[in-house]
C-alpha cells in the first residue's frame, strides 16, 4: 500500500507525512505528531492575549493553529513564542474573537 504525504489516512486532522515528521503512527487515529511529549499543560485568554503552555523537548520547533470550530485549523505564523526552562508558550492577540481554540504543532529542527 502506498500513502500520499498529503493525505491524512487515519483522517485525526494530521497529515501522512506530519504523522511521520511528529513520531506518530499514520494509521491510529488517537496517535497525533508529538502526542508523546506534548501536552498542553495551560490555556487562557488574558488581557487580549490568546496563551497556550506546555512543556517543550530539545531540537523542536513550535507553531499555534487556531480554530473557531475545530474544524478548520489556521497557522498563525505571527505567534509569539516564549520559553523558560522546560516550559514553552505560544501567544497570539485574540482580536476580539470570543471563542477561541488552540493547537500546538511540533516539528524537529
Amino acid at each position: 500500500m502506498f500513502w500520499f504525504d498529503d493525505e491524512d489516512f487515519d483522517d485525526d486532522g494530521a497529515t501522512n507525512l506530519e504523522e511521520f515528521l511528529g513520531g506518530s503512527d499514520p494509521t491510529d487515529p488517537t496517535s497525533l505528531p508529538g502526542s508523546s511529549q506534548l501536552v498542553i499543560t495551560d490555556a487562557r485568554v488574558q488581557d487580549g492575549q490568546f496563551t497556550l503552555s506546555f512543556p517543550v523537548a530539545p531540537n523542536r520547533n513550535y507553531g499555534l493553529e487556531t480554530s473557531s470550530d475545530l474544524d478548520t485549523w489556521i497557522p498563525q505564523p505571527s505567534a509569539v513564542f516564549s520559553e523558560n526552562g522546560a516550559t514553552g508558550s505560544l501567544t497570539i492577540p485574540t482580536g476580539g474573537q470570543a471563542k477561541w481554540f488552540g493547537r500546538v504543532v511540533e516539528t524537529e529542527q
